[in-house]
């Protein structure tokens, strides 16, 4: 027992040496080394939740996919439906139930690279040796992953894994097993391991003396076969831990979602060491919109964005330089930020650098190469010499801020053996598109390459095709050429190219990949190349369609953010169709200020809501807006918006056609709006209010409309409960002779004969009426007789009539063809639905003939037999005459 206090003792001092600094960015061009400041003085905490089970199999680049399951964690956060936990809960959860093993926690902590997973392990192991958390653990053994790949294809045990490690275990290390519901391990940075784990169960890896492989041995300890009662951390990116949620390993799941505003502020703070230009720094990040606001919320992008900006804002405040003409424009992008950091490095070291451009190229190469294989940012020392970079060179100099070196426990010494990794994902993928402007690829043929880079489906892809289009515009691509020479204009070129066609083929119908394209657009800050593309779109369509070759996507805010931008940037968009998509009200907020640039604006089923209504009206009620129709469709709105609508619609002269149908305005909505819409600055020709709940005292309101606007065409109010009563009221202001309505629909509002007479003198003396739908009512074979009189007068110019499910029988066959025979006017006749059969279809084959203008007719529904039907069908085969519409399949359908 003596011996097992000794041991703790002395891991515990190990361990606070060990954690005692941490590693943070050094300013480029300056250090030449790795900084390190004190872990306990300078740690940063971070927002940890419990993982979103949803978020885990998203596909695309993780750090597009971390801001859409951030979004989603924040709003359940303020909503109370998600915690925010820290390590100790984490690590005091119970193993999942229904386990075939009884065995302690296995937990996973989720980040995407750079995130701060492997500091926040450091953190717990100091907290741990120095007694401050975790005290029902008396060992706390700490890995990491990269270190673990240098015993690949080795057999070993997990107990001499720990000698190895720490020495002074040797002795007590059998001991260690009658204690395993004391010990805790922690594994660092699985997307960093060479091979998959073993979590099938298997065996057939395991010699006669109980050793095994590296992933058998983690395997077993993360199933519960080896020392079950210990407690099990695991960290590693979100695409790198699904495999271990399929695996039903894992009992509890937690994600970094980054700082909070206060923390990140003091992050900066901590790296820059003066408040003031932390200050300077946020409101940069923050004033250029969340795209690159997103490089301050995780510690290494935080510190990189931090070590970009940092000297250009002091150089700005030194005495003289504020305003100065020489003084180069703060970065407005990733792009420009990235390149703003390469400058500074290769500015700092002056001639110490030998051929920049060649180095950077075979970085540049490297980081291709690691796309090419799945997106990996570790290298041994033996590919970097496959591409002629010597793991001696990162030790110290300018290349150490490119790349973070790491010797193994067992490195020989010449290198082989030493891992490497680019500092973040971001300078990674921006040295790889920057690679095909220094140098063409092979074939120069830059199109195909982008293609071929898009359909990966996993989007390792994401972020290389941003930085390629970025550096495509002189204004991020021509400041490198201070330092690496002239770029490759034939790549700018080509690139520009690719994505305006990528823009056009897929904007219009929802494309595949059309989402990271408008990413890559916005990159450029190219006002001309978004004018091209997006200008030359009849309908940028994000929603779901017929037209659609996707479902509607779900837009986060930066999502939103960077739709409003380029909306800007283009200055007028024919049609924005967003239909279907999920909108959170923090993106409605982001996409609203450029609604008034879009001609057309579909909002159909976006759960849009009263409140999102403010954001639309705030839009028509600007002096420029361009909004002709509005789309609102299904989004839940009550007489609680009506309010809105209506102060925004009594200023706007430029909308022509607003829907809502299937919303639940009701009378008293209707009421408000149509207060408005007799107003004379209201110019609206179509409004659509079917299914939202009207009755007939609304009758009035509506009556009044049609007497005061003198632009209103066309009136749906289809599938309400207006009644007889209500029409009748309706049909008096139908019949003025100021009343300009060309459409009206009426269908489904319980209509019987006893408004038919009504109706029928409103066709009479109407003449401006074109259109009339009067389906899914109860007319009958009487109501029909009274419509018949007003049908068969020379002066009613009707073309469209709407009589489908409405009773009618083979007696109101005969009124129907003397009424409409031989009238020039009638397009389109529906009467489906009834019940008419054989004996009428002389008389309508008759009806057809008589109608030189008539183009549907539309019978579906009825009572003919197959004989009847077939006879009414050969009348598509002229090709000349109207589209017979009798059976399911029409021949011309």
């Amino acid at each position: 027992m003596a011996d097992l206090q000794e041991a703790e003792r002395q891991h515990k001092e190990t361990l606070l040496k060990v954690t005692e600094w941490m590693d943070v960015l050094s300013e480029p061009g300056r250090a030449g080394k790795q900084r390190f400041v004190p872990l306990a003085d300078s740690y940063t905490p971070l927002i940890v939740v419990d993982m979103i089970p949803d978020s885990r199999p998203a596909i695309g680049h993780e750090l597009s996919n971390k801001w859409r399951v951030q979004e989603e964690s924040l709003r359940a956060l303020e909503g109370g439906s998600l915690a925010q936990l820290d390590l100790g809960v984490l690590l005091s959860g119970s193993s999942r139930e229904g386990s075939e093993v009884s065995r302690g926690l296995r937990a996973a902590l989720a980040g995407v690279a750079g995130s701060g997973k492997s500091t926040a392990l450091r953190k717990l192991a100091r907290d741990w040796a120095s007694g401050l958390s975790y005290p029902q653990f008396r060992f706390l053994f700490p890995f990491r992953f990269r270190d673990l790949n240098s015993r690949l294809g080795r057999r070993t045990s997990l107990k001499a894994l720990l000698v190895e490690a720490w020495a002074y275990l040797a002795d007590v290390v059998d001991a260690l097993w009658s204690q395993a519901e004391h010990l805790l391990f922690t594994f660092d940075g699985l997307d960093e391991f060479g091979a998959c784990l073993d979590l099938g169960g298997g065996s057939g890896g395991r010699t006669e003396d109980g050793k095994e492989e590296i992933p058998g041995i983690v395997g077993g300890l993360l199933r519960g076969t080896t020392l079950p009662g210990c407690t099990v951390l695991i960290t590693g990116r979100p695409s790198a831990l699904r495999n271990l949620e399929e695996a039903r390993v894992v009992d509890t799941w937690a994600a970094i979602l980054g700082f909070s505003a206060t923390e990140r502020s003091a992050h900066l703070e901590m790296f820059l060491g003066n408040a003031r230009l932390a200050l300077q720094v946020l409101r940069h990040l923050d004033g250029q919109g969340p795209v690159l606001g997103a490089m301050g919320h995780e510690a290494m992008s935080c510190q990189l964005a931090a070590a970009s900006l940092g000297p250009s804002l002091v150089n700005r405040a030194a005495p003289g330089a504020m305003g100065s003409p020489t003084a180069p424009p703060l970065p407005k992008t990733v792009t420009q930020l990235l390149t703003s950091y390469l400058l500074q490095v290769v500015r700092g070291y002056g001639r110490g650098i030998t051929s920049p451009r060649d180095t950077f190229f075979k970085l540049g190469k490297l980081a291709l190469d690691a796309l090419g294989r799945g997106g990996s940012a570790l290298f041994s020392g033996e590919l970097l010499a496959t591409h002629r970079l010597k793991a001696a060179q990162f030790a110290q100099g300018y290349l150490a801020e490119i790349l973070v070196g790491d010797e193994v426990l067992v490195a020989r010494g010449d290198g082989a053996d030493s891992v490497h990794a680019f500092r973040h994902p971001t300078l990674q993928d921006f040295l790889a598109a920057l690679a095909l402007y220094l140098a063409p690829p092979p074939g120069d043929n830059i199109s195909a390459l982008l293609t071929q880079a898009r359909c990966q489906p996993d989007g390792r892809y994401q972020l290389f095709l941003r930085f390629v289009a970025g550096l495509s515009t002189p204004g991020a691509g021509r400041p490198l050429e201070e330092a690496l020479g002239q770029l490759q204009a034939r790549t700018a070129t080509q690139a520009s190219a690719w994505l305006k066609a990528e823009i056009l083929e897929k904007g219009g119908r929802n494309g595949l990949g059309l989402l990271g394209a408008l990413y890559e657009l916005l990159e450029t800050q190219s006002k001309r190349l978004v004018q091209t593309s997006l200008g030359s779109l009849e309908v940028l369509r994000l929603g779901e369609g017929r037209e659609s070759c996707q479902q509607a996507l779900s837009l986060t805010s930066m999502d939103c953010t960077v739709l409003s931008s380029l909306i800007h940037l283009s200055e007028a968009l024919e049609e924005l169709d967003l239909e279907n998509c999920q909108i959170t009200s923090e993106g409605l907020a982001r996409l609203s200020p450029a609604f008034h640039r879009c001609k057309i604006l579909r909002l159909n089923n976006v759960k849009l809501g009263d409140p999102g209504v403010a954001f639309l009206a705030a839009a028509l009620k600007k002096p420029k807006c361009k909004l002709q129709m509005v789309g609102l469709v299904n989004n839940g709105l009550t007489e609680v918006c009506a309010g809105d609508l209506s102060a925004a619609l009594t200023c706007n002269d430029s909308l022509r056609k607003l829907q809502l149908r299937a919303n639940s305005l009701g009378d008293r909505g209707l009421k408000t709006l149509c207060g408005a819409l007799g107003a004379t600055n209201c110019k609206l020709q179509s409004l659509d209010v079917n299914g939202n709940g009207l009755t007939g005292a609304c009758a009035e309101d509506l009556a009044c409309l049609l007497g005061e606007s003198g632009s209103l065409l066309e009136l749906d109010i289809g599938v309400n409960a207006l009644d007889d009563a209500g029409v009748i009221v309706l049909c008096a202001s139908l019949q003025r002779a100021d009343c300009k309505l060309q459409t009206l629909h009426l269908d489904s509002n319980n209509l019987s004969d006893a408004c038919a007479p009504e109706l029928s003198s409103v066709l009479i003396a109407n003449t401006s009426l074109l259109a009339i739908d009067l389906n899914s009512n109860k007319l009958e074979d009487l109501g029909v007789q009274y419509l018949c009189t007003a049908l068969r007068r020379s002066d009613c110019r009707i073309q469209k009539l709407g009589l489908a499910s409405n009773g009618l029988t083979d007696f109101a066959t005969e009124g129907l063809v003397s009424s409409l025979s031989g009238k020039r006017s009638l397009r389109s006749l529906d009467l489906r639905g009834n019940f008419f059969s054989d004996r009428s279809v002389t008389s309508i084959q008759g009806l057809i003939e008589a109608c030189p203008d008539l183009e549907e007719i539309r019978l579906k529904g009825n009572r003919f037999t197959s004989d009847g039907k077939n006879r009414l069908d050969l009348m598509n085969e002229s090709g000349t005459g109207p589209r017979v519409d009798v059976q399911h399949h029409s021949p011309r359908a």
